[in-house]
């Protein structure tokens, strides 16, 4: 098909139910990706002013198109809550922590899993999936796509294995099965030669029950095959998995917000660091980093921007939009000085700005793909894992899985991330959550 230019009238045209198949096709794809063009779509639909002016054949059978990309929300954001007191997950990581003879009581993985909001109300979100196991310093893996060979080879290699799945799906093959991620088992064996898998299933009476792969395949693509990998510190090398958010196009007025996020956020930095020092200057002084934002390498510049756009992406593939009610509301001037001067951060500080209850409940995984996101882009650049970090020697003691990084580097991270969020507020932009 050719490359179709969709442009404002195009659009307006496509609300009216007057292009093409070819047209019809060309938009929905591009919605898919351009969240303009989506929110637009979106938005027309919520006001029932979509084809207003009649509907035609094409558009009739585009809508049913469009409806399925408006439901497809992220996976990790789907509750495990099959089971009428929604502790399936909680179950399995104690089953977990007793096959790593770590000491467990259910009602203490309970009441901790709460607490932190883990464990809410109405489920276990699929992202916090392994947080017990992380406490008892166990190192937890969460991916997507995965493959029967990758949880055999996982399984084999010592590690255990959690995955989402649809309860029902399991057992019912019907088409009009919900097909949600809603449920979280153990996987105990991948058989290849007999296509069977071995579960632990919290719901079960059994010990164990086992499925063809057609039926156990069928459940667990509703979780766009997510498992959990958990295994000893130590034992596995660390790969990176941030989330892809290349594909994800922003407004061009979104674009330049990152520049000012990343310099702020090495403003930020900055002034930890000082604090830190404790008014040591030769210890800062010696800090290669110690400079305003504009004074680094354009290696660290880009490497800054691009954790600071990510972020920003993310939010937007897990199902936000950045709005605006008073742009510009703080103005934002980059730090510079003259020669010979010493270097003062200025960062604008955001604590006092309150964030929407759904954005601080992903601070975690925010902060964990943060991560996931730098350590990937510094192997790339031939870092390497070293107990201490130099940067000449490009060594650094932070590549190492979220979950194994002190508490200081965690709490680090998770600050990075949600001022970064509340920057944008105080610089007049709202965080929004895309209405289904």
């Amino acid at each position: 098909m050719a490359k179709i230019y969709i442009s404002d009238e195009l659009l307006a045209l496509f609300l009216e139910g007057k292009t093409t198949v070819e047209e019809s096709a060309a938009i929905l794809a591009a919605a898919k990706d351009n969240l303009d063009i989506r929110y637009t779509i979106e938005t027309a639909l919520e006001d029932g002013i979509f084809w207003s002016t009649g509907i035609s054949e094409n558009p009739a059978k585009s809508v049913c198109k469009l409806y399925e990309m408006r439901s497809q929300e992220h996976p990790i954001l789907r509750l495990a809550a099959s089971s009428e007191t929604n502790d399936c997950v909680v179950k399995c990581e104690q089953y977990v922590l007793e096959a790593f003879d770590k000491e467990t009581q259910y009602e203490k993985l309970l009441n901790d899993a709460r607490q932190h909001d883990w464990l809410r109300k109405d489920g276990t979100p699929l992202y916090n999936i392994g947080r017990l196991l992380e406490m008892a310093q166990l190192s937890v893996a969460r991916r997507l796509d995965g493959t029967l060979e990758l949880l055999r080879r996982d399984l084999e290699g010592g590690c255990s294995v959690i995955v989402a799945l649809n309860a029902e799906r399991l057992k019912d093959a019907s088409p009009g099965t919900e097909a949600v991620a809603n449920h979280a088992v153990v996987v105990l064996c991948v058989n290849a030669s007999e296509g069977l898998v071995e579960i632990f299933d919290p719901q079960s009476t059994s010990e164990c029950d086992i499925y063809s792969f057609d039926e156990f395949l069928r459940a667990w693509e509703c979780s766009e095959n997510f498992w959990v990998s958990i295994v000893e510190r130590g034992v596995r090398p660390y790969v990176p998995h941030p989330e892809d958010v290349e594909h994800i196009k922003l407004d061009e007025d979104i674009m330049p917000i990152a520049d000012m996020l990343a310099e702020n956020a090495h403003e930020i930095w900055a002034v930890g660091r000082q604090k830190e020092a404790k008014g040591d200057r030769v210890k800062l002084d010696k800090d290669p980093y110690m400079k305003p934002f504009g004074e680094l390498s354009e290696e660290d510049r880009v490497s800054d921007y691009t954790t600071a756009l990510n972020t920003i992406k993310l939010l937007y593939k897990l199902g936000f939009k950045i709005t605006w009610e008073q742009r510009q509301l703080v103005q934002y001037v980059p730090n510079t000085r003259k020669a010979g001067e010493p270097y003062v951060p200025k960062p604008i500080f955001a604590d006092d700005v309150v964030l929407p209850e759904n954005v601080v409940q992903l601070t975690e995984y925010i902060a964990e793909n943060v991560h996931e996101d730098w350590s990937k882009d510094r192997i790339e650049k031939g870092w390497v894992y070293a107990p201490v970090t130099d940067k000449d020697k490009r060594e650094s003691a932070d590549l190492v899985p979220y979950c194994e990084l002190l508490d200081s580097e965690k709490d680090y991270d998770r600050k990075m991330a949600m001022n970064t969020l509340r920057v944008l507020y105080k610089l007049g932009y709202r965080i929004e959550k895309v209405t289904k």
